[in-house]
């Protein structure tokens, strides 16, 4: 099964301890699926933030480098600013 950017986040996350981080990314890529054009933009506004250097790009993740967690986060970043604005069929 090929696992999305965002539960690739999220295991890293709890790998390293950073449980309640690990839920604040759960709860907004939940938003993302909404059928709300508003609850969907929040989401996206909210992962964008978290995933900046200031917020998560900074903590330390088991196993994995910095330049690798960072792009990690570009990739949940580019996945969210997909669901903006977009009308669901």
């Amino acid at each position: 099964m090929n696992k999305s950017i965002g539960d690739k986040v999220i295991e890293k996350l709890r790998v390293s301890g950073f449980e309640v981080e690990a839920l604040e990314i759960e709860k907004w890529l939940k938003y993302l699926a909404s059928d709300s054009l508003t609850e969907r933009n929040e989401g996206v506004f909210q992962i964008q933030g978290l995933c900046q250097m200031r917020a998560y790009g900074d903590l330390k993740i088991e196993g994995i480098n910095g330049w690798v967690w960072n792009s990690m986060l570009e990739k949940l970043k580019k996945y969210a600013a997909k669901k903006s604005y977009k009308i669901k069929k």
